[in-house]
């Protein structure tokens, strides 16, 4: 920490001094803006600026010499630039940031920035040059489809994300499907333990990400890619062209009808639900090969996860097959309590029972 100058300004007219700030091009956003209970202190470029403005607040504001906190970033990283506009405390409500889909970037901000949310929405806009529209959630995840309300900012208006990934392209329209950036890494691994000529089931499969990306690396693979969205089949289909992964069937279908039709067919089936991916557990085992692999995404309580591998092995003796887990991971942290977690799992059926069945 260092001493500097700030304008110190009743909070009740902070915003507009600090819009006037920016305006004569007189707020230091190489420190931090600070607050106590009833002031906001602004840290200033040059004293010599300050008098007129002073005037115009009829004598509301004042210099004072603080300690101040430098901001140590990049000038290409936006928090650098959300420094000149918030407080510490509203950088902290702004934590979790945003999330970019290409040229589309979607952030996430509490009711108290809403009147900030433009100068927000045009430092992000300018810190990034992929980046052609600003939008912000509107509201929850939502519905059997996942989809999330979303607002324009600033920008291009379109809402049409143009997304690369591990050596594929994704359209698709932010408004209409679920997509997860967050599972990138997730793609790329099990594309890698696919072998060549397997069989592979990819229900709940959105616009096809895990679907593609497998069919990319192993051309001789046969997928199946299930989506109940139909936005999201049609958005599937337009990624199987752009990224000519021809051995890909998008199916719009729901996954506990669609299963009848491929009984004992996939070598692999990939589960990416993670709020109900065990309510299918049947329809998995149903479409598998007497030996195949299962990849199972969950919502569970950090400390609870032997308890998920205990539903699955009581599956496995209800239904008369046998189960060896390969590899399980920490995909991300959901909630306070919550993480999702991945688990690959073999299963060995007993031929007989499900030669019957």
């Amino acid at each position: 920490m260092e001493k500097t100058t700030f304008v110190k300004a009743k909070k009740n007219i902070a915003e507009n001094v600090r819009r006037q700030l920016l305006k004569l091009s007189l707020l230091d956003n190489s420190f931090t803006i600070l607050s106590d209970s009833s002031y906001i202190y602004f840290p200033l470029k040059d004293q010599n600026g300050i008098q007129s403005l002073m005037g115009d607040f009829g004598g509301e504001l004042k210099t004072v010499k603080k300690l101040g906190v430098r901001i140590n970033r990049r000038a290409d990283d936006y928090r650098y630039g959300l420094g000149s506009i918030l407080t510490q405390k509203e950088l902290k409500d702004f934590s979790s940031g945003y999330d970019a889909f290409g040229n589309i970037a979607v952030i996430s901000l509490p009711d108290s920035l809403a009147e900030k949310e433009n100068d927000i929405a045009k430092i992000i806009l300018n810190s990034n040059k992929n980046l052609t529209t600003i939008l912000k959630k509107a509201g929850p995840v939502k519905g059997v489809y996942r989809v999330r309300p979303v607002k324009y900012l600033l920008g291009k208006r379109t809402y049409i994300a143009d997304y690369k990934e591990n050596g594929c392209r994704f359209v698709f329209d932010v408004r209409r499907v679920f997509f997860s950036t967050r599972l990138a890494y997730e793609r790329n691994r099990i594309s890698n333990l696919v072998s060549h000529g397997e069989t592979v089931m990819v229900p709940f499969a959105g616009i096809g990400p895990f679907a593609i990306e497998i069919a990319k690396k192993r051309p001789d693979a046969d997928v199946v890619a299930l989506e109940l969205n139909k936005y999201g089949v049609y958005y599937m289909k337009k990624n199987i062209k752009i990224n000519k992964a021809n051995n890909v069937e998008a199916v719009l279908g729901d996954f506990h009808e669609a299963s009848k039709g491929y009984r004992l067919m996939f070598d692999r089936i990939i589960m990416p639900l993670p709020k109900s991916s065990t309510v299918f557990l049947d329809d998995a085992i149903a479409v598998a090969k007497s030996t195949a692999v299962i990849h199972l995404y969950a919502f569970y309580e950090k400390d609870r996860i032997n308890e998920l591998k205990d539903e699955i092995i009581e599956h496995g003796k209800a239904n008369k097959y046998k189960v060896t887990f390969l590899f399980e991971r920490v995909v991300r942290t959901y909630s306070k309590s919550m993480i999702e977690v991945v688990l690959d799992y073999r299963i060995e059926k007993q031929n007989t029972v499900w030669a019957m069945q």
